[in-house]
């Protein structure tokens, strides 16, 4: 396959920022893995002060082309929406202006999918989504939001989504019916993989949560769920490492008397992240719901198993030799924790790596750039 087969333009409202970076890094692998093929630019707009209201800012990142806009993040949420549509027009209005002509459009996440319909309109070129959203499997999405998902879906040329469960989530629970390719999330191989780093030297076990310290992720059933590991043994530290409520969720420590075995790190850079999944001894996700699960596939790709409920990505790569699948509830969650404290030496790094492999960058790029030769070649 030639390299920049294609240009494309690629749209996303969720993207990571200076203050945030994390803040949907799984849109941003997909770009990276596309770029490797193609041709990208990403336009995306970022809440910012009224001041900086639809002004620009481009950047590269490691060869990836990065257009931002600024809106004013306002405190409604529809004006806010509003103003990052108006943003993508303007944006994609100054493409055009500048000379950029892509031979498609790929837009993230349907709410991104006006945007798109202008694009096509202003390009004349296909347009292609691809939906992460979890609150379409979560079903806790507001009544416009689901009236919007079901007008500008099917209006794609082609769909793609990160699992099974969110593609029978769209059938089952929205009667959106638009046959979507399965294209799974990815990631850095390059980062997330066994290697020689310097453990932790106080001889606990240590835990690792990857996320944001959110009501779905079960950050109240985990700490729970390790108040009453501690009553049987001490022998652990759990790190929490993302951003959110950590106030509400250093009272909860405080109260099970466990501030000596769980840290709150705050948002830390992908190479950080994947260092202390590296010096970890396995990692914990006792989310309710998730539309993939990156973290899992990065835990995987570093060798480390993994105690988690059933979510995401789970069902379709899980086997025994990976770790335990709890259900989302405290007494589950305590028992896979103790489990996997008693039985964490007995796995494999290297067998649990390997599983990773099939979510490379050069895989999910030719992936997404066969779509597109369909979609050029008019075969969808």
């Amino acid at each position: 396959m030639k390299e920049k087969n294609f240009k494309v333009l690629f749209l996303t409202e969720w993207f990571p920022t200076e203050k945030d970076t994390s803040y949907g890094i799984f849109i941003k692998e997909h770009a990276k893995a596309i770029s490797l093929f193609n041709q990208v630019i990403v336009l995306t707009p970022i809440g910012s002060n009224l001041l900086e209201l639809f002004s620009f800012k481009e950047k590269d990142d490691a060869g990836l082309r990065i257009i931002q806009i600024n809106y004013w993040k306002s405190s409604s949420e529809i004006l806010n929406y509003l103003q990052r549509i108006l943003s993508f027009l303007i944006g994609i209005l100054k493409i055009k202006k500048n000379g950029f002509q892509p031979d498609v459009i790929h837009a993230n996440i349907f709410f991104s999918g006006v945007a798109a319909l202008f694009g096509k309109i202003v390009f004349k070129r296909p347009i292609i989504l691809t939906e992460h959203f979890g609150g379409l499997i979560r079903k806790d999405i507001k009544w416009y939001s689901i009236l919007l998902a079901k007008f500008l879906i099917p209006k794609f040329d082609a769909i793609t989504v990160v699992s099974n469960k969110l593609k029978e989530s769209l059938e089952k629970n929205y009667n959106i019916n638009v046959n979507p390719y399965i294209v799974p999330n990815t990631i850095d191989l390059s980062l997330f993989r066994p290697n020689k780093i310097k453990k932790f030297t106080d001889n606990k076990i240590h835990i690792a949560f990857v996320g944001r310290l959110s009501p779905v992720k079960g950050i109240h059933n985990l700490i729970k769920a390790l108040g009453g590991v501690k009553k049987e043994r001490d022998d652990f530290i759990l790190h929490l490492i993302g951003g959110g409520n950590e106030k509400e969720y250093k009272k909860l420590v405080n109260q099970l008397n466990l501030n000596e075995n769980v840290i709150f790190h705050g948002i830390k850079s992908r190479e950080e992240t994947a260092n202390y999944i590296k010096k970890c001894n396995f990692l914990v996700l006792p989310s309710y719901s998730e539309s993939f699960s990156c973290i899992i596939l990065e835990a995987i790709a570093c060798g480390k198993p993994i105690v988690t409920t059933n979510v995401g990505i789970i069902s379709e790569i899980f086997n025994e030799k990976i770790g335990i699948i709890v259900k989302p509830n405290i007494k589950s969650i305590q028992k896979g924790l103790n489990e996997m404290l008693e039985n964490y030496k007995l796995y494999d790094p290297n067998l649990i790596s390997n599983q990773a492999d099939s979510y490379s960058y050069q895989i999910i790029g030719e992936k997404f750039t066969s779509l597109y030769e369909k979609i050029a070649r008019k075969k969808i």
